[in-house]
């Protein structure tokens, strides 16, 4: 909602600039609506993302446990798993970490027993 309210100055602002001949012929047709419609998209996407990624760094759920070759396991949570490697964070020192698939032995769910 709140870029949405950005975007209705933003579209008065460059109705405004666009209302005089010279800067529209300088960006032309496929520069107005670049302008007037790209970057509040890009805009949002990016929000979006900071987002993401800020409800990810909060989570405490989804914990495994990750044992690398030499190390013993480690408490994560997994940020992003990727094809060649993988995306994490430790509760503990709140770092985040990138570790190649070929480099872990183990990686697995830590269960909740109920009773």
């Amino acid at each position: 909602m709140f870029l949405i309210l950005l975007f209705i100055p933003w579209l008065l602002f460059w109705a405004w600039i666009l209302s005089h001949e010279k800067p529209l012929r300088y960006i032309g047709t496929r520069g107005v609506y670049l302008t007037l419609i790209g970057v509040p998209f890009m805009a949002e996407i990016f929000c979006l993302g900071v987002r993401d990624a800020s409800s990810a760094m909060s989570s405490e759920a989804r914990e495994f446990s990750l044992i690398v070759s030499t190390d013993t396991p480690k408490i994560i949570i997994v940020l992003r798993n990727l094809d060649r490697a993988v995306i994490f964070r430790e509760p503990t020192s709140d770092t985040v970490a990138f570790v190649k698939w070929s480099d872990i032995r183990s990686l697995s769910r830590i269960g909740v027993h109920v009773d």
